[in-house]
């Protein structure tokens, strides 16, 4: 793919929220020389994400959120931005989006990007629903300026289904700069100790980072290690973050005393990378995200 523009790369990123997963990447966009980038939210952060350590304010970089009747809004962006690479975060879950991505359409300019995980498959729609969901899909597939940056293996087939060819289709991702800032805090935790690797025998920690709720597979994940505790007197494993199974959890721990399992709750999302170099493992037992894999 060639792009010609001549002066600053115009980008205008449509997020649904502010997100730490997508902060760091949309950063390192604004501090590119040449890059002149404008984020435009839907909203701003819900109330759950929050509770869920999410930080909640976007970092210094231009952006505005929508307001009023938003798919007008959107549509008034898009017309007075013809000639900007427009990267819209899905197709049709968020309403002021597919209003934007229409008008686009409908007026030319410049390529546009999807940046998209894969639909959610256990979400319930009606026939209707569903089958206007693909026809718009497959619209949008068929404009020859359009382009999927494809958060998963997932996500790619998913839109060369609806009528995307593989040469439009990217592996992209959410990315997080987690690099520590020294070489000790590589090697030191949160508790500001080393963590010792030395065998399952004498001590593996692991860990899980997610909400706790079905979708993530935490019971999977406890029937994994059930027959472990004895076999491995060295084995913990914590559990950061909070959700709908916090009972349950609360009540196998009562059921299992036999079981090393610490529940951490909510931990802010920029203190993570430091709390997890404290760890030997990271278990994901997700029964479907749809960021999983490339």
């Amino acid at each position: 793919m060639c792009l010609k523009f001549y002066g600053d790369l115009p980008i205008t990123l449509w997020m649904n929220m502010p997100s730490h997963h997508q902060d760091d990447l949309i950063c390192s966009l604004d501090e590119t020389p040449g890059v002149d980038l404008h984020v435009v939210y839907d909203s701003p952060m819900a109330g759950y994400r929050q509770k869920l350590g999410w930080q909640a304010a976007p970092r210094e970089y231009r952006h505005t959120f929508l307001s009023g009747c938003k798919p007008l809004d959107a549509v008034r962006t898009v017309k007075a931005s013809r000639d900007r690479i427009h990267i819209f975060n899905g197709i049709w879950a968020v309403p002021a989006f597919a209003a934007a991505l229409t008008a686009n359409l409908a007026q030319g300019g410049a390529p546009f990007f999807v940046y998209s995980e894969a639909p959610n498959r256990g979400l319930k729609r009606g026939v209707l629903r569903r089958g206007l969901r693909d026809a718009f899909g497959r619209f949008v597939a068929r404009s020859a300026r359009g382009r999927v940056l494809a958060v998963s293996r997932i996500a790619g087939g998913f839109y060369r289904g609806l009528g995307f060819p593989d040469g439009r289709i990217y592996p992209f991702g959410y990315f997080r700069d987690a690099r520590p800032k020294s070489a000790a805090e590589l090697a030191l935790g949160s508790t500001g100790q080393r963590p010792v690797v030395t065998g399952v025998a004498r001590g593996l920690r692991v860990v899980f980072v997610g909400t706790l709720w079905e979708a993530k597979g935490i019971d999977l994940l406890l029937g994994a290690f059930e027959p472990l505790w004895r076999e491995l007197p060295g084995l913990s494993l914590d559990l950061i973050g909070d959700g709908p199974l916090l009972p349950q959890l609360n009540q196998y721990l009562e059921d299992y005393p036999e079981a090393r399992i610490r529940l951490r709750g909510v931990i802010p999302s920029d203190r993570i990378p430091r709390e997890l170099a404290a760890y030997d493992l990271l278990v994901l037992p997700s029964r479907g995200d749809g960021w999983a894999w490339w």
